[in-house]
């Protein structure tokens, strides 16, 4: 099954209240919430009254979409991370591999992020949550070989990944990329970014329909269950995300 979202770092700016109504116009399924800001670690009580007021709005917490660096940050940011996905009741938490990209990654360096991720996957996984890792630059995950490494090394069931399209890659790269990942794949980002004279610059959704198109037609050949969920509108605007909403909804359900 297809569910279609927000991640709530789209709106940093706006309040838990108002993220939920937007979802609920946007007739989406469920919102990623962020923990840099609508949810804290070190701060389960508020996080689990914002899970309730989703549920309460007909709305699912898709997942928790944690800034949590493994191999960089102190692994006790990771237990309250886990804490909050337990106040929550998610059981998709989205993590982050290191602070470096494969290319700068070896030895040293990849093993921290590999033996942290190794420890979160363990303790998760006796709570029935999933860590799926950002799939973004400047970390192991940055592309597919590393990516597939990165889920071979830690070798745990409930160790997946996002994935997105590259902006510097065209189509055809990112369409590879995603068929060799596909089956580790938990939750998908959808934007709509052109990369213009060295600088990206954010799209109306609807005119990235010839990649996209592509990229669900690599994902229909997988029966899993995933989110899609929206990240990052033009100008930080409401308008501009319903009406990528109403994109989203009717390639995912048609």
């Amino acid at each position: 099954m297809w569910k279609t979202g927000l991640t709530s770092v789209t709106f940093r700016k706006l309040s838990c209240e108002e993220i939920i109504r937007l979802a609920s116009r946007a007739r989406l399924d469920g919102i990623e919430w962020g923990g840099d800001g609508h949810v804290l670690p070190g701060a389960p009580e508020a996080a689990a009254k914002v899970a309730a007021d989703t549920r309460a709005a007909g709305l699912e917490v898709l997942s928790l979409g944690s800034y949590y660096r493994a191999g960089s940050d102190d692994a006790s940011v990771g237990d309250q991370v886990l804490e909050l996905a337990r106040a929550m009741d998610t059981r998709m938490v989205r993590v982050w591999a290191g602070k470096l990209g494969s290319a700068a990654a070896e030895g040293e360096p990849r093993r921290r992020v590999v033996e942290a991720l190794i420890r979160l996957c363990d303790e998760a996984a006796r709570m029935g949550v999933t860590i799926a890792t950002e799939y973004h630059a400047n970390t192991l995950t940055d592309n597919a070989p590393s990516a597939l490494r990165l889920l071979h090394e830690v070798g745990r069931d409930n160790f997946r990944t996002y994935w997105q399209p590259v902006v510097y890659d065209p189509c055809e790269v990112n369409v590879r990329a995603l068929s060799a990942v596909l089956p580790r794949t938990a939750n998908i980002h959808v934007f709509s970014w052109t990369l213009e004279n060295g600088a990206l610059v954010r799209q109306p959704l609807e005119n990235g329909a010839r990649d996209w198109t592509r990229y669900l037609d690599v994902l229909r050949g997988s029966d899993e269950s995933r989110a899609f969920i929206m990240e990052f509108v033009r100008g930080d605007d409401p308008d501009a995300f319903l009406a990528d909403a109403a994109v989203l909804n009717r390639w995912i359900r048609s």
